[in-house]
């Protein structure tokens, strides 16, 4: 797993007025099949979010209730937030289903037609292109629309938080879009996510 963007990292204790954003590392599925790996693999997962449902109230103490959740993915238009998570991470959903009982709510940051731009080229991508002049075209595609992407949600976020003082993100764990300057922003990295990327890192390099 790699870092998600550039942004260091700021104390709790040094935080003193606007908004904040809590950014959270999406587990995503790894094929394992080997029946003990795959055991192991989950138990820490499941481990790996209950570190994160302790921090993310930890945080929330010191920094202000939760108001706002954005999971990526998530298109702008869509009402059926909590639906949403609940299809895409059951894990996520019991985080997110108790803040939104507290009053938080859940807000799309995707515009769907450039998400869907992007996942198209990368498929053009995987089908495996033989011409070199081809495959420069469409890498350079995939780029422009990646960074038409991530500058989307970059305003999104801005503008979604102008009016809230703490929100909590849910990304995966291999995006690197720069999040917004004007928020200050917290990684939530409890001990088992390094042990999880460690184990990832050992499956894919077998």
């Amino acid at each position: 797993m790699t870092n998600l963007g550039k942004i260091n990292k700021p104390k709790v204790s040094s935080y003193t007025e606007g908004s904040c954003l809590l950014v959270v590392n999406i587990i995503g599925n790894v094929p394992i099949t080997d029946k003990d790996k795959k055991s192991k693999f989950e138990a820490k997962v499941a481990q790996y979010w209950n570190q994160v449902t302790s921090q993310i109230k930890g945080m929330s103490n010191k920094l202000g209730q939760i108001s706002k959740i954005f999971y990526e993915y998530i298109g702008k238009d869509k009402k059926d937030g909590l639906n949403q998570v609940k299809k895409l991470d059951k894990n996520i959903y019991k985080i997110v289903k108790e803040l939104t009982d507290d009053g938080a709510v859940i807000r799309g940051i995707e515009d769907e037609n450039l998400l869907n731009e992007l996942r198209d080229w990368q498929r053009c991508i995987m089908t495996g292109l033989s011409s070199f002049a081809v495959q420069e075209k469409v890498l350079e595609q995939l780029k422009q629309a990646a960074e038409k992407r991530d500058r989307f949600i970059k305003e999104r976020l801005e503008e979604e938080m102008k009016e809230c003082k703490t929100g909590l993100i849910f990304v995966s764990s291999s995006r690197q879009f720069a999040l917004p300057d004007k928020i200050e922003t917290f990684f939530i990295e409890p001990p088992a996510l390094d042990d999880i990327s460690g184990m990832i890192k050992d499956f894919y390099d077998k």
